[in-house]
């Protein structure tokens, strides 16, 4: 009779159980020494061996070979009846589905009988955790007053649906994910038994998908062998798994760094024509970055614990150690943050290929600006953290103040408005000529100056240059969203009612933020200076009250210093 692998393979003994060392060596001493506890806990995930070391257990401390070293020895009449679920001292119950009070309360009143043939009486209860209340209520008194022939073993994967009153009681044994070189040696061994071909590349995604699980290693084994003819391949397996294999995910997950979009969404769209899930590929582009970011995180990319916690063989790990000798730890964060959105709405989306390729696209654009202006305030806003950068920056602020205070004065150096005559006059040093338009030269008349803005036409790309500077720095753009500006000649006059907008203009940083963006878009290089209106034509006077005024402002001063420091300010019209 045909037996799946899982089952033919189940381990028989404690030394063929694979990656559950600690559990099984205390189990072992267990029995050696005879000292038996009245009821033991086994918690893990599916497929790690917890059913299994408590059938194992049941029949070592039951087994009639007189050697406690040889326990179980599997030869005798307990352990080949207990191996063909024969023995009725020994009853596995299932409570998913025998969760009931009258289910429990009918083993307690059995369990006060003496065994029939076996030493103990015992009662194995797998997923333990879906008993009800009453069920647990009903266990409570058999675990604190128990008869001394009856031994409970307790099998779980939620254990903190567990009551304490239970848990107390128990000898708790935690079993771990197995790891991937076990599971590969593992199935390497039953190929060999089997007769089945396994191909390297086949080994390695079966080793990964199964999760730590030996049970569904195995159970995946036997159905790809089952549809290669005992030939199982790295394309069968992906097929019948749905998965990406793991070159297709470095290539995305590269091409993501790099920011070749074509490259991206190229592979998507070929892996969704296929079979190929595409939860599975979100899950695996999400664990890759998240390895990025323990490697970048830790600045150690030698040790072996995090070798251990990455999970990857030493090919894929010296892999993610080149790619992320590339990347920043800020843009890991980022990225993560936009997968995790991602991962979220792929299961319920209409069109999950859709939520990848928008993905695709927010990171690319999201990178884009990051390597233009680097936000800290884009990737955390919690209130502490404001209030702490806040600090910071405040502090920031003093040591620069006491610095340019230190530093000697040159009033030919410094860029001022002339608030006697309510009029903007722009003062520069020779250095600061290609940048500013205004210049008080002393070989010019007041005439000369007024035909700049005589002459000023509007510039019709100036809404434009404002839609770029958004993407640039949404603090600056704010400043200057309502305004307009003015060509004449090399210079763009800008036209805005925020005082903080020139202010701001004042800064060469944000100046030469400005003058890149209107370079980029006109394909000229300008000067740059404010707009002046009244002009009389006649007289040449000029009247610039709207720009003019009275004191300074220290809300505004604090916002602009704070932005040519490079932090990101939301500013709100009251």
């Amino acid at each position: 009779m045909y037996k799946a692998l899982y089952r033919k393979y189940r381990p028989e003994k404690f030394c063929d159980v694979i990656g559950q060392e600690y559990v099984t060596t205390v189990l072992e001493n267990e029995v050696v020494s005879g000292r038996i506890g009245h009821a033991y806990l086994f918690i893990g995930s599916r497929g790690t061996g917890k059913t299994t070391c408590a059938r194992i257990f049941s029949k070592a401390i039951n087994c009639l070979e007189k050697d406690p070293l040889k326990k179980p020895c599997g030869i005798c009449d307990i352990c080949r009846s207990a191996g063909k679920d024969a023995l009725t001292d020994i009853t596995e119950l299932d409570a998913a589905s025998n969760n009931s009070v009258n289910d429990i309360r009918e083993i307690c009143e059995f369990s006060k009988f003496t065994p029939n043939v076996c030493r103990y009486k015992v009662y194995i209860i797998d997923e333990v955790h879906m008993l009800s209340g009453g069920a647990f209520n009903a266990l409570l008194k058999t675990l604190e007053e128990p008869p001394k022939h009856v031994v409970f073993l307790l099998a779980t994967t939620e254990v903190q649906k567990i009551p304490a009153t239970i848990l107390s009681r128990c000898q708790k044994f935690e079993f771990k994910k197995i790891s991937i070189e076990n599971i590969s040696k593992r199935l390497r061994y039953v190929a060999e038994k089997e007769g089945i071909t396994l191909d390297k590349d086949a080994l390695k995604i079966i080793a990964q998908y199964a999760d730590g699980a030996m049970r569904d290693a195995l159970s995946i084994l036997d159905k790809c062998a089952s549809a290669g003819d005992n030939n199982v391949t790295k394309e069968l397996t992906s097929e019948i798994l749905m998965v990406a294999d793991d070159d297709t995910i470095f290539k995305i997950c590269e091409s993501v760094v790099s920011r070749d979009l074509k490259t991206s969404l190229y592979l998507i769209n070929k892996l969704n024509s296929g079979s190929t899930g595409l939860i599975n590929v979100c899950t695996k582009i999400l664990d890759f970055f998240r390895n990025l970011m323990l490697i970048k995180a830790t600045n150690d990319t030698d040790n072996n614990d995090l070798k251990k916690i990455i999970n990857q063989n030493d090919e894929s790990y010296e892999k993610l150690k080149n790619i992320a000798k590339k990347l920043e730890l800020e843009k890991i964060l980022k990225i993560l943050d936009y997968l995790q959105e991602c991962a979220e709405k792929i299961p319920y989306s209409i069109d999950a290929k859709l939520c990848l390729e928008s993905f695709f696209i927010k990171i690319n654009r999201k990178l884009e600006t990051y390597n233009t202006v680097k936000s800290v305030a884009d990737f955390n806003n919690t209130e502490s953290d404001l209030l702490s950068r806040i600090e910071i920056l405040e502090k920031g602020i003093s040591k620069l103040e006491h610095k340019i205070g230190s530093c000697p004065k040159d009033d030919s150096e410094k860029l001022n408005i002339n608030e006697s005559d309510n009029n903007i006059d722009l003062k520069v040093s020779k250095t600061e000529k290609e940048t500013n338009p205004l210049q008080d030269k002393s070989n010019k008349s007041d005439t000369t100056k007024d035909n700049l803005y005589i002459n000023a036409t509007l510039m019709p790309s100036w809404n434009i240059v404002l839609e770029k500077l958004k993407e640039v720095s949404h603090s600056v753009y704010t400043a200057f969203k309502d305004s307009k500006a003015y060509v004449s000649g090399q210079y763009v006059l800008i036209d805005s009612k925020s005082a903080l907008a020139f202010e701001l203009l004042k800064k060469s940083v944000q100046r030469d933020k400005i003058r890149s963006i209107i370079k980029e878009v006109t394909g000229v290089s300008y000067r740059l200076g404010p707009y002046r209106q009244g002009i009389n034509s006649t007289s040449g006077s000029v009247s610039n009250e709207a720009y003019s005024h009275k004191g300074e402002d220290p809300l505004r001063e604090f916002v602009s210093k704070a932005i040519d420091l490079g932090v990101d300010v939301t500013i709100e019209d009251e």
